[in-house]
């Protein structure tokens, strides 16, 4: 059995080797591990003595942070992915010193934020309420009562009969000059002929009006009768019928030639087409029927082909009951 003067020799020993038996970089390193280092990067740390003595500061800022600082959660997370990142410097000792460098400004700037918040606190109590803060005051003028505006309007009139005559624009504009006189002569002359109503149309015109009418009814009725006659008479003498032929098709084809040519912005080319059309129509009712017939027949099939076709569109667009 070890004497009790002899242990407590022993334990001191074994206390003075603790702490001054290891190796400088190993002791002086606080945020990382020097005697396994895990990357190049640290190694460089543990070796080179400014590097440690600015990560010394760096811990003890990081303390003073943690106490300080008024999220330190936020503090702890930033400072753990700092050490993890400073890796990525590799050997580069420029960006070793730069990295340490932000890490210190940014422990010390949260520990200051955290200093002169507590402070404005302490400045200020109860600033706030507890259930949130006060709600934005609304600065929208106030739209004056009734009597204010009467009281207003009051006083200004009575500023302008003690001083100089107020002007109304709306009084001005209606009241008539007093150099201006009243002749009717004018009065006439400003009203626009649109104001006057035009005069009644006489008898005359009136006639010529209705005969116009009932000419262009006897014109359309003439044209029906003539084509009629027209139609039997080819039918009846040449056996070629002027209205129920397939070779009216080609008018519409003429028709549609026309239309696209001038959507195209080529009228000239469709009129070219259409007038080739009407050509091969013409010669087939020459040699069908004569040649007054087969002329007559091509000036009116298009015309009979168009009213056809209206009437066929006008039939389709008509609502079923």
């Amino acid at each position: 059995m070890i004497k009790s003067p002899w242990a407590a020799a022993a334990a001191c020993l074994v206390v003075f080797g603790a702490v001054f038996g290891l190796p400088d970089e190993a002791a002086a390193q606080a945020n990382f591990d020097c005697r396994q280092p895990r990357s190049e990067t640290i190694a460089i740390v543990c070796e080179d003595p400014t590097f440690s003595a600015q990560d010394r500061q760096i811990d003890s800022a990081y303390r003073t942070a943690l106490e300080e600082a008024t999220e330190p959660d936020r503090a702890r997370d930033n400072h753990t992915a700092w050490t993890r990142s400073l890796s990525v410097c590799g050997s580069d000792r420029d960006c070793i010193g730069r990295s340490m460098d932000e890490q210190l400004d940014a422990l010390e700037y949260a520990a200051a934020s955290g200093r002169r918040e507590r402070a404005a606190a302490a400045e200020f109590p109860g600033s706030e309420p507890a259930y949130g803060p006060a709600p934005p005051v609304d600065r929208q003028p106030t739209e004056p009562s009734l009597e204010e505006a009467l009281e207003v309007a009051s006083d200004l009139m009575g500023q302008g009969a003690e001083g100089t005559e107020v002007s109304d624009p709306v009084a001005d504009e209606v009241r008539p000059s007093e150099n201006r006189s009243f002749e009717p002569d004018q009065a006439e002359e400003a009203v626009s002929p649109s104001d006057a109503g035009a005069p009644p149309p006489s008898s005359m015109e009136q006639m010529a009006g209705g005969g116009l009418i009932l000419g262009f009814i006897v014109a359309v009725l003439a044209a029906l009768l003539a084509t009629k006659a027209l139609a039997d008479h080819s039918m009846r003498k040449f056996g070629w019928p002027m209205i129920l032929n397939w070779w009216n098709i080609l008018h519409l084809v003429a028709g549609f030639a026309l239309w696209a040519g001038a959507a195209m912005g080529s009228p000239f080319g469709g009129l070219v087409v259409a007038g080739g059309i009407w050509l091969i129509v013409l010669a087939v009712n020459v040699r069908k029927t004569d040649l007054l017939t087969g002329v007559t027949m091509s000036v009116v099939q298009p015309f009979v082909v168009a009213i056809l076709f209206v009437v066929f569109q006008l039939a389709r667009s008509k609502p079923k009951p």
